[in-house]
């Protein structure tokens, strides 16, 4: 009756998430949908669109700037006319300007400045391009995850449906008088065994789809279904591949985005110095305005004429320019020259640290795939032994002179040698995986 149970509740497992299931997710699948949905991807864009307008607000600071006033005022009392004179009476006031200046030199800040900004955009590409990168590594983990679960469910299977054969043929010894009770009984317990841990590995396959889902931030896992792929095929592929950690990073040093983002604040950097710099110059500004106005007083002849005509005859146009010379603010620019100094030589070690990173993350990578590829090796030897040493005792079993329990011991040996050769397979795929992706070559 437990048996029946498990049964059911595994079936209920596997049954369940396939109801609404719509499409089979391959590791492209899941990385693409990942990149759109990320968090991180998507703030990264946000700084990228802010670098933009950062930009754009340098370049047209080359422009003109150009402003419109108006105003209104109405004086009640002794107000002045438009002579100069006091007099005992209101006067209305209308003012219209027009104002427009440009800096015609200002220390080259303005060039200096577009640079920098320009820089700071390409180093915010190059960190959202990291991030892509970082979540795209993220979810292959989570993905052969995945795929390791779905094996070793798929293993735990076999094993159900040889031991409920192992039953069955014990039953039958049983009532035959061919064999004892006890057969039957270590028989069962095998079986039980064996279902109590096919409904765990059917745990494990659904909370790796469920930590997969989550890292992809999809709401529903119950709609990912994962083909399993010729995984031995692509092992067999991955292991031509290895190469040396001199060849890797030689190559891999320019395309890696957080170096490449190091470098380009490094050049912001030296762009900023510039900057401050041009606060020692002097700067010079052009400009020019024109204003007119409209004068009424509250006396029976009026203001001088009607809004119009004074509006006509009141314009003023001014054109001018000016020098300013810095002498002395306080040490403020000496200062700022001297922190963006300070900021370049951040930004420098910034850069060695990051080429240092990035050579440790190859190397590493390097020796982990090595030594995922040489214990996958040895795992096989192990599993061919342990196969070899159980075809031996299934005869001896056939042949009645093995116990149900002598059996059971050499099988379980050949199940424990077989899940430690999956897991070292996949540990392998993934490193090998990782080595792939800093020798440039496709994920998916």
């Amino acid at each position: 009756m437990n048996r029946i149970i498990i049964l059911c509740i595994t079936s209920l497992l596997a049954a369940f998430p396939a109801q609404a299931q719509t499409k089979l997710w391959s590791l492209g699948d899941c990385i693409e949908y990942a990149l759109e949905k990320n968090i991180d991807v998507q703030q990264r864009k946000v700084e990228v669109e802010n670098k933009e307008l950062s930009l754009s607000t340098s370049r047209f600071s080359r422009l003109p700037a150009l402003s419109g006033n108006v105003g209104e005022n109405y004086n009640i009392g002794r107000t002045q006319n438009r002579e100069g004179v006091y007099e005992d009476h209101g006067a209305a006031t209308t003012s219209v300007g027009a104002n427009a200046s440009i800096t015609v030199f200002q220390g080259f800040r303005i060039n200096n400045q577009i640079k920098a900004d320009k820089l700071s955009l390409e180093a915010a590409t190059q960190d959202l391009e990291q991030a892509r990168q970082d979540i795209s590594l993220q979810i292959t983990a989570f993905y052969l995850q995945v795929l390791y679960s779905m094996e070793s469910e798929k293993l735990s299977e076999k094993q159900v449906k040889i031991n409920s054969e192992l039953v069955e043929r014990a039953k039958k010894l049983v009532a035959g008088g061919r064999s004892s009770l006890s057969e039957l009984y270590d028989a069962q317990s095998a079986l039980a065994r064996s279902e109590s841990s096919l409904v765990d590995a059917a745990n494990s396959t659904q909370t790796a789809i469920l930590d997969l889902a989550q890292e992809m931030n999809c709401p529903d896992y119950s709609s990912i279904a994962i083909e399993l792929p010729d995984v031995d095929s692509m092992v067999d592929h991955e292991a031509l591949l290895l190469s040396p950690v001199d060849s890797i990073y030689s190559d891999y040093i320019q395309r890696r985005p957080a170096v490449m983002a190091a470098q380009k604040r490094v050049e912001q950097a030296e762009a900023n110095i510039k900057v401050a710099k041009s606060s020692f110059w002097p700067s010079i500004n052009v400009g020019a305005s024109y204003s007119s106005g409209y004068y009424s007083d509250q006396t029976a002849f009026g203001g001088g004429g009607s809004f119009w005509n004074q509006l006509g005859r009141n314009g003023s146009t001014a054109i001018g320019a000016s020098l300013s010379i810095p002498i002395f603010n306080r040490m403020s620019t000496v200062n700022s020259v001297k922190t963006a100094k300070n900021n370049a030589r951040t930004s420098r070690l910034s850069l060695e640290q990051a080429k240092l990173n990035a050579f440790k993350e190859v190397q590493q990578a390097y020796v982990n795939a090595k030594a995922a590829y040489s214990k996958y090796l040895a795992e096989m030897k192990s599993v061919d032994a342990a196969k070899k040493a159980f075809e031996f005792e299934q005869k001896k079993f056939d042949n009645g002179t093995s116990t149900s329990y002598q059996f059971n011991e050499v099988r379980q040996k050949l199940e424990t040698a077989t899940s430690q050769m999956f897991q070292a397979k996949y540990s392998f795929l993934l490193r090998a995986k990782i080595l792939d992706f800093y020798k440039g070559e496709p994920l998916y």
